[in-house]
């Protein structure tokens, strides 16, 4: 049985696929499977998929038809047989001592090891050498995250987890932000965090991406913020339930913020507008809330501005 089963949900995807494969291949860290989920391509990613599967009896290919990355991630996840899962993107790519550098922190007794990442449109190793590593619970874990304190962050990939987390939670299928929705949630349930500055993880940027244009299913981004307020909301009597709830209200915040200037940047005055609404009956309570982080209490203090105004400044600062 493996140490690690890496996930990597592939949907048209060739340009970058054998990438992607690659950088697991080139791991110092030889004790892993690689399992690719093909969701139903059309381009030549399942014959890329398939030839490294004939060359390594480590990588393993599940395909169907497309259902979405969240869908497909659930299936690896199924399929996994090793206790330690780490997810990567059809076009991301490990660094070579990624695997190696979260294994010793998960052999250490860690569930969750989460990196940082490097974003760009061109890869370019830099060796971490001997990174610094914080431990922590999962609850301060998962208030950090939600009130977007670097390096802390949603992404699934770029991370370490102990299987047993996905016991009873998966991914919602069909829900854009899946990330913002399970990652919390997942460090909710871990009593042991080791993060770090450093990047393991190249994460691609694309201008054509989802994450870089309008589209109604942004509008999930608000769903799930609202849901995990409402998860920690009915957490009350535990002690922690408060200081979580304010944290995922900064989350819903931000999340507001971010949607009514993409909304107004594509035409969308009338999201915008609703957005708006909830970010001037939120922005007292962001004012007081001393762990925000300054672009939510710069929208707060800004929300008194005219309509026009307010969404041009929110639209400078969306992506």
């Amino acid at each position: 049985m493996p140490a690690v089963s890496v996930i990597l949900p592939a949907y048209n995807a060739e340009a970058f696929l054998g990438r992607s494969i690659a950088s697991i291949l080139n791991q110092t860290y030889a004790d892993w499977e690689l399992i690719i989920v093909d969701d139903g391509s059309t381009d030549g990613s399942a014959d890329i998929a398939a030839a490294a599967a004939a060359a390594d009896s480590r990588i393993k290919l599940l395909r169907r038809p497309n259902g979405g990355v969240s869908a497909a991630r659930n299936i690896g996840i199924a399929a996994a047989t090793a206790p330690y899962i780490a997810f990567i993107d059809a076009d991301d790519e490990y660094y070579p001592e990624a695997l190696a550098l979260m294994m010793e922190r998960g052999d250490a007794g860690a569930d969750m090891v989460c990196a940082n990442m490097q974003p760009g449109k061109v890869y370019r190793h830099k060796k971490p050498v001997n990174p610094a590593w914080t431990t922590v619970d999962g609850h301060t874990a998962a208030m950090a995250t939600l009130y977007q304190q670097p390096p802390w962050h949603t992404g699934p990939w770029s991370k370490l987890y102990r299987r047993s987390l996905f016991d009873n939670l998966t991914f919602t299928s069909g829900m854009r932000y899946e990330d913002l929705e399970i990652v919390p949630l997942l460090l909710e349930k871990c009593r042991k965090v080791d993060f770090t500055a450093a990047p393991l993880y190249f994460y691609r940027t694309n201008p054509a991406s989802f994450m870089q244009k309008w589209s109604d299913s942004r509008l999930d981004a608000l769903k799930v913020t609202e849901k995990l307020v409402a998860h920690y909301r009915s957490l009350a009597d535990t002690g922690y339930g408060a200081a979580m709830t304010a944290a995922a209200e900064s989350r819903h915040f931000s999340a507001l913020c971010n949607i009514a200037g993409l909304a107004y940047g594509a035409g969308r005055r009338d999201v915008a507008t609703r957005c708006l609404t909830q970010i001037r009956r939120l922005s007292p309570h962001m004012l007081a809330l001393p762990r925000v982080r300054l672009r939510n209490k710069a929208a707060a203090r800004l929300a008194a501005l005219p309509d026009s105004l307010l969404l041009w400044l929110l639209r400078l600062a969306a992506r």
